[in-house]
């Protein structure tokens, strides 16, 4: 214990050389032995003056006293190191073994031949699926370990135990077990039969090990085998394994399609038998490339048919059996060959038809980087950089400029309208290219030498694994300065629209109104709102729609461009009202029909005058018919267009007889003497474009007596002055002829009735234009008289829709933008329930005559009294 012998020690000294973790124990056991008088028994350790420590076994016996209290302990002291550390050393031992056993899954059971139980160890217990009985494993009969076992293995593993007993041997089986969970786990059972003295089967001592995973990467390397196998069999690419000779060791049926030979063919050939463009040497000196890695090379096959193919080798060296081969995939790049110069061509023929664009091209990467540009644009980009504060950046740029990043330089840089074009551009290609937005346009001027341009800017993703865009920019000038000129057009046209004094309106393909304009308003009654409404066949008097119809149908089928009719249109009041309609078909660049415009001319008033004028027609017709006057009508050239009966009876001759070439028109004077055509009346009136009255002819057709005639004769559409300075021309003559052969006595009579008839003729169609200008001059003479009078005066039809107002009422009533005539007095005046003088209208409009006074606020907000007069229209 390190002190001398005999030498007394003090138990704390005792105590001080003692391990720290066994003091406690110490102390405790002495105790014990005190209180209960036992012998004291402990092992414990101590520490030497060398800083070693020393194990000792501690013995001691209680001595009482006579009273029998404890007087002493006596014992003894024995160094047990050597034995502590062996002990150690065997569990450390075991630890490993144990560990060992675990890590690799592995169990250890024994078998006493003579006993029906096994002792397991515990990692048998948890190989199977059971609780170990104990930290050191436990004893299960053999029968319950066999019910751990698969089924289909428990004859198989019973047969295998028994032939080892009976042959004294080792055995190794393979089976599965079933876990209580129902998993199930491949095992190596493997055991050793020890024997007696007497030579007979002693115990067999074995272990179990877990081979799961094991089975595992061996089915699947075997699945991995016929995997390959399959897919080198199935490949569409041809496979051979060269010896390092150049001999064929194997190939696959692609390959040996790939030659047109059959496989047991190529087994029996060398590679140069197939590489006419290589030699045996150089070929194999290429292939021994592949010591060092795989290579990739392309060369030249001939197939059994003599004909060359491409082909793209790769060859590996691979160890098989300790012989080295060459492991080569071949693939018929024919095709490939053709493809790529098929792309080659494209991308040639890309480059081509970009150049011959007129638009500007950029193609950019997904960085905005420019990689490529058209003619166009290097034309345009020459001498231009790819910064500036003006919209000329969009267009600038060389292959490898950061155009993204010129965009952001400029928008920085520039002010105004510049920065926002520049600063949605940049957005836009930003947003094609990060694949938020699907494509993007936008417009921007340019300012140019000689005038402003437009380019419209297109930017849409390449469909690539790279990813980027291609910019276009065209020319839009043309069509920005077309799209101006056609909204100036529109200004004038709603201009006109609006103001125009016919009416205009547009239908679609079916007849239904799209627009309508404030003349046509006034012509049919109807408020534009309530017009738009109105079926334009309801429109249409009933007697006008089969005529409307059948013009409508022939220019909508192209037949005619446009047509005109004229037809009456029921206004909103119910009376009809002439109007002419010009109406032509709108169509598209195809020639399609898009829509009708009508032009609506209110002809009221000249159909009434044409009535007239054709009743005054009629009544001379009837008075020309009845004459005993010829009266015959010539063109310019002497022909006859038309007599009346008279002519006939006079001449003898009818019309066609009048008409034929051969008739002859011998005439005499009143003296006898011959008259030369050129001097008849006829010739003569067509000649100078005078009237000749009262000349006297005498003509004689073959086989009757002379008959006398006095002839009148009169131009019509008179043309003006001759060129070549001679008289005017005529554009034909009516000649009117008596027979006064049997009345000579009352000539005069007969002449003055003529001259009256031609003046009641004449007075009649000058009487008819002179009340037109009356009627036209009096509706002038009281517009301005009504227009210069400072008292308002307006005139209200039936329909409460003001039909006239001086230009006093007008100023005094319209507002900028608000149309007096043809407004309702709802419209200009305020709803009838609102109206303080809504009452003497009403009577006014009943036929009683109001005067009143009544309170306006001028517009400088000054409150007059007026005097108005309603006075009732008694002829409507």
């Amino acid at each position: 214990a390190g002190s001398d012998a005999g030498q007394v020690v003090h138990t704390d000294i005792l105590l001080q050389r003692m391990h720290a973790d066994d003091r406690a124990t110490a102390l405790q056991a002495v105790r014990q032995a005190v209180r209960d008088h036992t012998p004291l028994a402990l092992e414990l350790r101590h520490l030497l003056a060398d800083g070693g420590v020393q194990w000792l076994s501690v013995y001691g016996l209680l001595h009482l006293d006579a009273r029998g209290e404890p007087q002493r302990v006596v014992g003894t002291l024995q160094d047990i190191t050597a034995r502590k550390r062996a002990e150690a050393a065997v569990m450390a031992s075991a630890r490993r073994l144990s560990m060992a056993l675990h890590a690799s899954r592995m169990g250890v059971w024994e078998w006493t031949v003579e006993d029906s139980s096994v002792h397991y160890s515990p990692e048998v217990f948890e190989l199977v699926g059971l609780p170990s009985p104990g930290p050191e494993g436990g004893q299960m009969p053999l029968d319950q370990m066999y019910e751990c076992v698969h089924p289909e293995d428990r004859a198989l593993l019973v047969r295998v135990v028994e032939h080892a007993l009976a042959n004294s041997g080792e055995f190794v089986v393979e089976l599965r077990a079933v876990l209580a969970n129902g998993e199930v786990r491949w095992l190596s059972d493997g055991g050793r039969v020890e024997l007696g003295p007497d030579g007979r089967p002693l115990r067999v001592v074995g272990t179990l090990r877990d081979i799961t995973e094991h089975r595992r990467i061996q089915q699947q390397l075997r699945d991995d085998a016929l995997r390959r196998r399959v897919m080198i069999e199935q490949s569409r690419d041809g496979v051979v394994m060269l010896n390092t000779d150049g001999t064929v060791d194997d190939v696959n049926p692609a390959y040996a399609q790939l030659l047109g030979y059959e496989v047991a063919e190529l087994r029996e050939m060398h590679l140069w038998d197939w590489e006419p463009l290589s030699d045996a040497e150089s070929t194999l000196r290429r292939l021994a490339d592949a010591e060092r890695g795989a290579v990739l090379y392309e060369t030249v096959h001939r197939r059994k048919d003599a004909s060359l193919i491409n082909v793209e080798v790769s060859a590996t060296r691979v160890e098989l059996q300790g012989r080295a081969l060459w492991f080569c995939v071949c693939r018929d790049v024919t095709q490939r060959r053709r493809a790529e110069q098929a792309l080659r061509d494209s991308n040639e023929l890309v480059v081509a038809v970009g150049d011959s664009l007129l638009d500007h091209m950029a193609v950019l990467d997904r960085h905005g980087v420019i990689h490529r540009t058209n003619a166009a644009w290097r034309s345009c980009a020459d001498g231009e950089t790819l910064t500036g504060g003006d919209t000329a950046v969009l267009l600038c740029g060389q292959p490898g400029d950061d155009y993204l990043e010129a965009l952001k330089v400029a928008e920085a840089a520039g002010e105004g309208a510049v920065v926002r074009l520049v600063a949605e551009a940049r957005r836009a290609l930003e947003a094609v290219l990060g694949g938020q937005r699907a494509s993007a346009e936008m417009e921007f001027p340019l300012p140019g030498v000689v005038a402003l341009r437009w380019y419209r800017m297109s930017v849409t993703p390449l469909r690539t694994a790279q990813g980027g865009a291609v910019v276009l920019h065209a020319d839009i000038t043309r069509r920005k300065l077309t799209e101006t000129a056609l909204r100036e057009s529109e200004a004038r046209f709603r201009a006109t629209f609006e103001n125009s004094a016919v009416g205009i309106a547009e239908h679609d393909l079916n007849g239904g109104w799209i627009s309508v304009n404030p003349r046509l308003c006034e012509i049919t009654g109807y408020r534009r709102d309530e017009l738009i409404k109105v079926d334009p066949v309801a429109l249409t008097h009933a007697d006008d729609l089969g005529l409307d119809r059948q013009m409508s149908r022939r220019v909508l089928s192209g037949e005619l461009p446009s047509v005109t009719t004229e037809l009456r249109y029921l206004r909103r009041d119910g009376s009809a009202v002439w109007v002419a309609r010009t109406s032509s078909v709108v169509r598209d660049v195809l020639g399609r029909p898009q829509y009708v415009v009508s032009i609506i001319e209110d002809i009221s008033e000249r159909r009434r005058m044409q009535d007239r004028l054709h009743a005054s027609e009629q009544q001379y017709r009837a008075m020309v018919d009845t004459l005993g006057e010829g009266v015959i009508v010539s063109d310019s050239g002497g022909h006859f267009l038309r007599c009346n009966p008279a002519a006939e009876r006079l001449l003898g001759l009818t019309l066609a007889q009048m008409q034929a070439s051969d008739t002859p028109w011998d005439m005499v004077d009143p003296d006898g003497a011959p008259v030369p055509r050129h001097e008849l009346p006829l010739a003569r009136t067509l000649a100078s474009g005078q009237a000749l009255r009262g000349t006297v002819l005498g003509w004689r057709l073959p086989g009757r007596s002379m008959v006398w005639l006095q002839v009148n004769c009169a131009p019509v559409d008179v043309r003006g002055p001759n060129p070549a300075g001679g008289p005017a021309e005529a554009g034909g003559a009516v000649l009117s002829f008596a027979d006064i052969t049997e009345r000579k006595r009352i000539e005069a009579e007969l002449a003055q009735h003529r001259h009256h008839l031609e003046e009641v003729v004449v007075a009649r169609t000058l009487e008819l234009q002179q009340a037109m200008r009356a009627r036209v001059e009096s509706e002038h003479f009281l517009r301005s008289v009504a227009d210069n009078l400072p008292d308002m005066v307006a005139y209200w039809d039936g329909q409460r829709i003001c039909r006239f107002a001086n230009k006093a009422y007008r100023d005094w009533m319209g507002e900028p933008g608000v149309q007096v005539v043809g407004a309702t007095r709802e419209a200009l005046i305020g709803p009838a329930d609102q109206d303080d003088g809504e009452a003497a209208f009403a009577a006014a409009m009943g036929g009683r005559r109001q005067s009143f006074e009544y309170p306006l606020t001028h517009e400088s907000g000054e409150l007059r009294y007026s005097w108005i007069h309603y006075i009732p229209d008694r002829q409507v």
